[in-house]
């Protein structure tokens, strides 16, 4: 049964703070709880309903995990969603040593994206591409927010996410190139990419901040179509274009 105590204490991990304080989040509904119990990060409660706890017998095997069954009127004064899907989650937010090295082809650093399912979007994007680790500006929406953990469909189980600013990555980048996003730049699709790249993707409306500009070594743009197109392209559909272009020789070379 959930008493006030419960109510409250989900509740509030909707605010920043509170998932600060607690080093807790929430996540909703099926599919995301599906994906969280198959990943190493900690669940400490589960909240479900009785028909969704019937279907996941194992769910009351796992030891520290709290199990509490309730009614889907319950589950709607719990859930942060208007149609609350059977099952809510409370995990604990996972503390990742800062890396010594960026590994792979390409790596991601987001400049004050506000805009929760903008980064959702792009952390499910760099999930798909085989990105394991993102780099956020302190100026980012929070990663552990519940929109952005709906918009990224359980990549947040996969990725770690760090928040740093540009300049504490440039020690690491002696063998790869900053690369920026921006509207004036050389063109995506003729642009010759010899060395590993770091992604500076910007803030919606007005992109990479001044301070990271002068970091970068060179800047693309995604041309339109001659006579085609509109104005600009959201961040996140941008960042799935360049993402996909400057890991296309890798993905061939695997699929040979």
């Amino acid at each position: 049964m959930l008493s006030k105590n419960d109510l409250k204490r989900v509740s509030d991990l909707r605010i920043k703070k509170w998932r600060d304080e607690t080093g807790c989040f929430a996540a909703e509904g099926q599919k995301m709880v599906g994906e969280l119990m198959h990943s190493d990060l900690k669940i400490r409660e589960i909240y479900g309903t009785e028909k969704w706890l019937n279907e996941h017998p194992q769910t009351k095997m796992k030891g520290e995990t709290r199990i509490v069954c309730v009614s889907e009127t319950e589950l709607g004064r719990l859930s942060a969603q208007k149609s609350p899907n059977e099952v809510i989650a409370v995990c604990s937010i996972p503390r990742y040593s800062f890396p010594k090295v960026l590994k792979g082809t390409l790596n991601l650093y987001f400049d004050h994206i506000s805009d929760p399912g903008n980064m959702g979007t792009l952390v499910r994007l760099a999930d798909w591409f085989g990105i394991q680790e993102i780099y956020c500006s302190p100026g980012c929406v929070d990663f552990y927010s519940s929109k952005v953990i709906q918009a990224g469909m359980g990549a947040v189980s996969r990725i770690r996410c760090f928040k740093a600013n540009l300049t504490d990555l440039l020690p690491l980048c002696m063998d790869i190139e900053i690369c920026g996003a921006v509207l004036n730049g050389e063109n995506l699709y003729k642009a010759n990419f010899k060395k590993r790249q770091l992604l500076v993707l910007g803030n919606e409306s007005s992109g990479i901040s001044q301070e990271n500009l002068g970091h970068l070594a060179r800047t693309i743009t995604i041309p339109p179509r001659p006579g085609y197109g509109s104005e600009s392209l959201n961040v996140a559909v941008a960042g799935g274009i360049i993402m996909s272009e400057l890991l296309r020789t890798e993905i061939k070379s695997l699929e040979a």
